[in-house]
């Protein structure tokens, strides 16, 4: 006969023994993936700085990028810090202050200001500042109230605005406000379970698979998602959204020169590259973007402007300018530097600045 007892006793030390090797197995995998995230896939020097903003952000809410503001949204961090340790709120005699307002496209230590600064260092007859006050995101909108709430205090003789592209995400979201309420609200932080924010702690492999799911970026915080795509799949913008944008730029070109500012507008470049005018969204960016140089175009004809036509400098030589797109309108180290050089000459053409 077969002992019953012995066999009850064994079966769960059996059940135990196969968990625990599962658990082990488990285990194994899960390290062995980590270090090919690691080691055998590992991230470039740019990425790595995103994989860390990111997981500070989801897992300890410490913002490395941008802090919230009370009137705008949204600003760099430590912005006003940076000014003052860079500029004297008090021009010095002789020296030209630039200003220089956008989003993306303008944001950034390597895009086209600081190139223009560089270059306008190097040949220009009197010292020149070039301010960037360009931020990822921001519309029209935002440039205009932190002009006033923040620009005019620096007393810039110029005012330089390249804004195109965020304007036209704002006209994509319906129930239209000129206010851009429709588009945008109060910064509102990210809140992941304890589960998550401890594996994204955790695990590289983990937080690189959800860095681009989780929705971190700065538009979650303060943009409503565009759940309604009717304006989109329908292919074009109603007329009546452009208000905003041509009322934005009316006022700070005549609020500029009120208090003796000269205002260029600057178009946007927009890529040769087909991949990046195809597609419903692709295709309405585009669309859009064309609208506002148009816009733009007219308004500096029709003000005291000056007009900075990159769009147009960038599209006589597009075959060679293709190579610097990364998108629609960002552009590579290469792109940022004719952008400089293409502002850089029409200043010295519209005689506000003369060469050494």
């Amino acid at each position: 006969m077969t002992d019953s007892s012995n066999t009850t006793s064994t079966a769960p030390r059996k059940t135990v023994f196969k968990v625990g090797l599962a658990v082990i197995t488990l285990a194994l995998l899960a390290l062995i993936a980590e270090g090919v995230s690691r080691f055998a896939y590992p991230l470039d020097a740019n990425q790595e700085t995103r994989l860390a903003a990111f997981r500070d952000y989801a897992v300890h809410k410490r913002h490395r990028i941008y802090d919230p503001h009370p009137y705008i949204g949204y600003t760099p961090r430590n912005w006003h810090e940076r000014f003052r340790s860079q500029f004297s709120l008090e021009k010095k005699p002789g020296v030209l202050r630039i200003a220089c307002l956008g989003g993306s496209t303008t944001e950034g230590n390597e895009a086209w200001p600081h190139l223009l600064a560089k270059d306008l260092a190097d040949r220009a007859n009197q010292p020149v500042e070039v301010m960037n006050w360009g931020v990822s995101g921001w519309t029209t909108t935002e440039s205009m109230l932190n002009f006033f709430v923040n620009v005019q205090d620096w007393e810039p003789d110029l005012v330089l605005i390249h804004h195109a592209a965020n304007d036209v995400l704002a006209r994509l979201h319906p129930n239209y406000r000129t206010d851009y309420s429709h588009f945008r609200h109060p910064w509102v932080e990210l809140n992941l379970p304890g589960w998550k924010r401890w594996l994204l702690g955790t695990s590289h492999l983990y937080a690189r698979l959800q860095m681009e799911g989780v929705q971190t970026n700065i538009q979650s915080r303060v943009g409503y998602p565009m759940r309604d795509r009717s304006i989109v799949m329908s292919g074009e913008l109603p007329p009546e959204t452009s208000a905003a944008y041509q009322r934005n730029l009316k006022t700070l070109i005549e609020y500029s020169a009120s208090s003796g500012a000269k205002t260029a507008l600057l178009t946007m470049p927009y890529s040769p590259n087909p991949e990046f005018r195809t597609g419903v969204l692709f295709a309405i960016n585009h669309k859009g973007t064309l609208e506002h140089n148009e816009l733009a175009r007219e308004l500096a004809a029709e003000t005291d402007c000056l007009l900075i036509d990159l769009a147009a400098g960038f599209e006589a030589i597009r075959a060679r300018s293709a190579r610097f797109f990364r998108d629609g309108v960002h552009l590579d180290p290469g792109g940022h530097e004719l952008k400089a050089e293409l502002v850089a000459e029409a200043l010295f053409e519209a005689g506000l600045l003369t060469k050494n």
